[in-house]
């Protein structure tokens, strides 16, 4: 598998070549929720030395969320289920909650066919918490306006579905990926979305989010700064309004 970085953007990102057409290469994002196109003359090739450098940057960015799950004990954590339009992000977020033994199903599904299927999900696997998320962008062609993202309308519909049989204490649901539109998601009931400052996300921060629902008790706000603190983007990349826990004791 070949690594790169894009000369235009300082290599800011870690990216593996998908497909090469004629002179234009189709790139995906290793770390970072995106996908994108880039001449070849921009791309700059990384070899295994220069790939551990991001490899560490990334694994910087989550040990003490490890080390906080890893301390819950006696108590039933909120079940999880996240929905994803990547495959290898969906792969690594499952890997991760294995790694933190938390319930969790993962579901590979495009952001337009979600909402046909969102809350059959819901029902069958009687879940806490639910991330709807992918790829996304923006034209920069007017922030207000859905038509204008890639992926948002399909989130937005799915959230919609989601909050005409579930309230917002029912069902935590994150909902969004990068750049996408985060006012229309909360106005259609998500209790988290992406992006306010319509930046690009890490692969694992809708994961962050959603570990932390699991783990604040029921009866606790969960804690924005500590999602801050663990995501890559911070607040510019998620927020939300106040919402509770879904972890009980087990008694």
């Amino acid at each position: 598998m070949n690594y790169v970085i894009r000369r235009k953007y300082h290599g800011d990102v870690l990216f593996e070549v998908k497909k090469i057409v004629k002179d234009i290469a189709i790139i995906r994002g290793v770390y970072v929720r995106l996908v994108a196109t880039a001449p070849i003359s921009d791309l700059i090739y990384v070899d295994r030395k220069e790939l551990k450098y991001y490899q560490n940057q990334f694994n910087k960015r989550h040990p003490n969320l490890f080390n906080e799950v890893n301390m819950v004990h006696n108590h039933l954590t909120g079940k999880i289920l996240h929905i994803d339009s990547d495959y290898e992000y969906l792969r690594k977020c499952n890997e991760v909650y294995e790694r933190l033994n938390l319930y969790s199903i993962c579901v590979l599904l495009e952001p337009h066919e979600i909402e046909d299927h969102i809350v059959k999900l819901v029902e069958e696997y009687n879940v806490d918490i639910v991330v709807l998320t992918g790829h996304d962008s923006y034209n920069n062609q007017g922030l207000a306006n859905m038509s204008n993202y890639t992926s948002t309308k399909g989130f937005y519909n799915s959230v919609k579905e989601l909050r005409k049989k579930y309230s917002k204490d029912d069902l935590f649901i994150f909902a969004g990926a990068c750049q996408s539109n985060f006012e229309a998601l909360i106005a259609a009931g998500a209790n988290a979305a992406s992006s306010p400052k319509r930046v690009n996300i890490d692969a694992l921060d809708p994961l962050v989010v959603a570990v932390k629902a699991s783990t604040t008790p029921f009866n606790k706000i969960i804690s924005y700064e500590a999602i801050w603190n663990y995501s890559m983007a911070g607040h510019d990349g998620i927020s939300g309004i106040d919402s509770y826990g879904k972890m009980r004791i087990l008694r």
